[in-house]
Parts: C-alpha cells; structure tokens; sequence
C-alpha cells in the first residue's frame, strides 16, 4: 500500500474526446514515477507475438500516451522530463552519464533499473517454470500483482497550503511525526 497526497482542487483537461482531471502530487511522485516506469518496461518486455502479452501490451500502451496525438498523460516538474518523456513515448533512453543535470540521471538510472528488474524477473520466474506448472507467462503474473493487488491510498486535503504542510511534516528530517499522520 502506498500513500500519496493531494491538494483537492483539480483541473479538466480535454485530450481529443476524451476529458481528464488533473492534480499535483504533493507527496508520492517517486511512488508514483517508479511505478509508472516499470509498467513501461513491462510493457516493452512483453513478447507481442504472444496473444495474451500482445493484449496486455496494447492495453498498456493507452495508458499514458494517447493515440493519435502522442499526448502524455503525465506531466513532471524537474530537470531530466524529457528523458522520462522519451521513454515513454518511444522507447528510448540514454546512457545516464550523456545527461547533464543530477535529476537527469537519477531519471536515466531509474529506467535502467526497470529494465534490470524486469529482466531479472523473467529469468527468475523461468527457472521456477521447470519445477512448476504455470499458466500464464511471468510478466503477465507480475502485471496481474501490480494490477490487482497494489493499493493506493489518496489523501485529499481541501487547503493546499495544508497539502504541502503535511509534506513538510512527513518528509522532514528530525520532526516527530503523529500516529495518525504515519497511518495516513
């Protein structure tokens, strides 16, 4: 279970006929960023001339980056998007010492990091098939956890001053922290 924070006010966005609401994540990007890119490289690891992975593949695919106009539907604030962004929309990454700010290679090592564990999942996985008998394919096992067991809970505050006080409180080195606020 992981546990992100918002403020409530929320934007529309139209992409194509489809319509949107936005918000700023106050407190759970890096849950939220790693749990994307991970999707993706599931996504890109899944062997489409499989029926089943090509299925969950398309799937996959619809959700960030939109049809037709290649509209991502995730918006970050750092240095280093662009790399994040290229990712998703095609594929590519760089060697992480091409990029020139910090956040730029903590983007680059994250994505190689998924693309590190997915690999080292599907091979772990693999060798338990020769002692056990399994339906589907490691990767769609791994995505049906994440899909079906992985909860997030949103903690919607009304004032976003608050939203970002709460932040404060949590991620601040040296404050106590209640024992609501740790449950929440």
């Amino acid at each position: 279970m992981a546990t992100v924070v918002i403020p409530a006010h929320r934007q529309k966005k139209g992409v194509g006929s489809d319509e949107y609401q936005t918000c700023h994540i106050v407190d759970g990007q890096q849950r939220i960023t790693t749990l994307l890119l991970l999707r993706e490289t599931i996504a890109r690891a899944l062997d489409t001339s499989k029926l089943e992975e090509a299925d969950a593949r398309a799937e996959l695919e619809k959700l960030l980056v939109k049809p037709g106009n290649s509209e991502l539907l995730l918006e970050t604030n750092h240095q280093g998007k662009e790399y994040l962004h290229n990712y998703f929309k095609s594929g590519q990454t760089e060697n992480r010492n091409k990029a020139t700010t910090l956040a730029g290679r903590e983007i680059l090592s994250a994505i190689s990091d998924c693309q590190d564990f997915v690999e080292n999942w599907k091979a772990f996985v693999e060798s338990l098939k020769r002692t056990r008998s399994r339906s589907n394919t490691p990767l769609i096992d791994f995505l049906a956890f994440l899909k079906n067991r992985l909860t997030f809970v949103v903690h919607e505050i009304q004032d976003e001053r608050t939203a970002y006080t709460t932040f404060e409180v949590l991620n601040s080195r040296g404050l106590e922290v209640s024992c609501v606020d740790r449950f929440k």
